[in-house]
């Protein structure tokens, strides 16, 4: 009775003993290491520590070179992928390696937080993408704090802007607009409707701005002999039925479709030219009345003195007549 007491005991304690351990080998070939019922080769519930200059690694057969692996150097934690590598250091995660650019080196398929920074260095093609469904965002946030830039892009549209919460925001309205560009590549500032290449709804400052035209569109022309001005005549005539230059847009032109810079000063350039030639050809009509003047001065002083030749004449015989 005794001897069958202690056999059950010890059948206890080692039933006892293995469900404690949790370590399994089942027939189908997996192995459980803290849970008694492995769904994979190997299935552990619980830490795991490698070391020694250890790495996890993997490859698709046995037969196949070493694929992505996993290990630790230095206070680096080290996934090599190829040609490229990520490397966590002193908390912060870089990208490292020499290979060419690949898509999906680091992919995540739910929200990740960096403490510090992210840098990515390579000698060749390196860069960063967010790809949604719907809407990508990349947002730099004050903090502690609330606000912060956005980078956004949606529908081949690509923003940049504002928002005043900690959060990367899907909803428009709490998200401002600075710089905007279309799908066709027009570019709104302060404006999301840019209907030309540059769009800016306020002031511009700039050193230089530089207009490039053709030589056609330059008003040189207004010095072609065959160019016909407008006697000024009818220049006052149009000015006082229009309230404005001929070829000159008007007032309400202006607010409706603004000023074309460039026109604008073709057209200031053309009334400047037009002035010169009027300038020109009145300066020429005074030269002529000058001219015609000094001739008949000319003929005038002649015909005095050929009259004062004749009164002295008269004098003379008017004198001799007297004394006789």
């Amino acid at each position: 009775m005794k001897i069958l007491s202690f056999l059950s005991l010890l059948i206890i304690n080692v039933i006892y003993c293995n469900l404690k351990a949790q370590n399994v080998f089942p027939a189908n070939g997996n192995v459980g290491i803290g849970t008694t019922y492995p769904i994979v080769k190997l299935e552990v519930a619980g830490n795991m520590l490698i070391h020694n200059n250890g790495y996890l690694a993997f490859r698709k057969s046995a037969s196949d070179p070493i694929g992505p692996r996993l290990d630790i150097s230095g206070n680096g934690l080290y996934l090599h992928l190829g040609g490229l590598g990520l490397i966590a250091r002193n908390d912060n995660v870089q990208d490292l390696g020499s290979a060419s650019f690949r898509f999906q080196r680091l992919w995540l398929g739910r929200d990740m937080y960096v403490g510090q920074s992210v840098y990515v260095n390579s000698p060749g093609n390196s860069g960063v993408i967010v790809d949604g469904n719907n809407l990508s965002r990349v947002g730099f946030m004050r903090y502690p704090g609330k606000g912060g830039g956005i980078w956004r892009v949606a529908n081949q549209e690509f923003e940049i802007g504002r928002t005043n919460t900690n959060t990367l925001p899907g909803n428009p309205t709490v998200f401002t607009t600075d710089v905007y560009v279309s799908g066709t590549g027009n570019v709104g500032i302060g404006t999301k409707k840019p209907s030309e290449k540059l769009s800016v709804n306020g002031t511009i400052i700039a050193k230089s701005i530089k207009v490039k035209m053709t030589s056609a569109d330059w008003a040189d022309y207004v010095f072609d002999s065959s160019y016909r001005l407008m006697p000024l005549a009818e220049v006052s005539s149009f000015i006082k039925q229009n309230k404005h230059l001929p070829d000159v847009p008007s007032a309400k032109e202006v607010e409706k479709q603004g000023v074309d810079v460039g026109l604008t000063q073709s057209l200031l350039l053309k009334k400047i030219e037009e002035l010169t030639l009027y300038m020109i050809g009145q300066q020429e009509q005074i030269d002529a009345e000058k001219q015609k003047i000094a001739e008949r001065n000319k003929t005038l002083r002649e015909e005095v003195k050929r009259l004062e030749e004749q009164l002295k004449e008269t004098k003379k015989e008017v004198t001799v007549e007297g004394r006789f």
